[in-house]
């Protein structure tokens, strides 16, 4: 597994420099270069398109806010179309963007937030390298070539949040990154659904991660929590883990992967957070242990699923982990917040 996901790596910073035809600025003092370009701004602090635009944009100014309208941000295959470098406080919403090799490319930069467009048939779609404390929000990233998001070289607390997400090859992948967010993404229709390669502490909860080839797959990571996520329908296998070991996985559904799980030397994991907790439900439970009994009416087998010699779900689940409903209003506020006043205060500093 690793091997394969090495082979599809190029932690392709060096595209970053490759770029379409003529290349729009959003300055550090605020102006657009070229000044003909259909954007509008008034107090160069909102950024609004007023027409499909045609070429790549390179946003050196932080604490703004960039709205698409609507409209179309359209390449040729190569360059970024948003590519944000050493800024921060940038939120990019309402764009359709689409045709280049990099749809966004946050790098070197923290308190981002991407919500609500659609990032479609672009080579990469999203990539956030060396950056922390940014929100991916809701966004519809579909139809990549190679991966539709990817957190690499030590991005940490992002949080990627109730996104659609589907490509031709790699859905999420995590390369090097720790401690971030992945929750209530729709992660479907991949070759492979979720990666963590060389990652560390990320939380995975409440994704649908279906319909894939491959699951979720565990490269020499360890330390990350898997929980109530529904994974579901994977061709090949729902959950790999590859010298992948103190994982922690619990209150997920597993229903009907060619394989529920694949292990290469991946010693000892936990599989359920305890009685009266509980485990994962397995939906070929009943078909391995056709004994079994449920303890005192507690909804949880009494016989654990037994992964290898060192992983068991002592605790399986009798029925589906009933996924309760979690509001995005927990986990975006210091994000939003931030961005808010950031804008705040900038805008009070240059109105005397």
């Amino acid at each position: 597994m690793l091997l394969i996901a090495v082979s599809g790596s190029v932690y392709g910073l060096k595209a970053l420099n490759v770029q379409a035809e003529e290349i729009i600025y959003i300055r550090n003092d605020g102006t657009i270069d070229p000044s003909g370009t259909p954007i509008s701004t008034i107090d160069k602090v909102t950024y609004t398109f007023m027409d499909n635009i045609y070429s790549p944009i390179v946003v050196d100014r932080g604490n703004i806010v960039i709205d698409g309208n609507g409209y179309i941000l359209q390449g040729t295959g190569t360059g970024s179309g948003f590519s944000l470098y050493g800024v921060s406080n940038v939120s990019i919403k309402n764009t359709n963007i689409k045709g280049f090799y990099f749809g966004i490319c946050l790098n070197l930069t923290s308190n981002n937030v991407i919500s609500e467009n659609t990032i479609t048939a672009n080579t990469r779609g999203l990539i956030v390298s060396t950056s922390s404390m940014n929100t991916i929000y809701r966004n519809n990233i579909t139809a990549s070539t190679r991966y539709s998001v990817l957190l690499e070289n030590s991005s940490s607390r992002n949080v990627i949040l109730e996104n659609n997400i589907s490509s031709l090859n790699f859905g999420v992948w995590l390369v090097g990154a720790c401690n971030n967010t992945l929750c209530k993404n729709n992660v479907t229709s991949n070759l492979y659904g979720i990666i963590l390669e060389n990652s560390y502490n990320n939380t995975l909860l409440q994704n649908d991660v279906s319909n894939n080839k491959y699951g979720v797959l565990f490269s020499e990571s360890s330390g990350n929590v898997v929980s109530a996520n529904t994974i579901a329908f994977n061709e090949n296998y729902g959950i790999a883990l590859s010298k992948a070991s103190n994982n922690t996985f619990y209150h997920n559904n597993l229903i009907d992967n060619g394989e529920q799980l694949s292990f290469y030397e991946s010693p000892v994991n936990v599989w359920d957070s305890g009685y009266p907790s509980g485990g994962n439900y397995w939906s070929d439970y009943r078909e391995r242990y056709s004994n079994a009994l449920e303890i005192d009416d507690s909804g949880i087998w009494n016989t654990p699923y037994v992964i290898d010699a060192s992983n068991a779900d002592t605790y399986p689940l009798m029925s589906q982990y009933v996924i309760p409903e979690f509001p995005s209003f927990l986990i975006l506020p210091l994000f939003m917040i931030a961005t808010l006043l950031a804008v705040i205060v900038y805008r009070r500093r240059h109105s005397f």
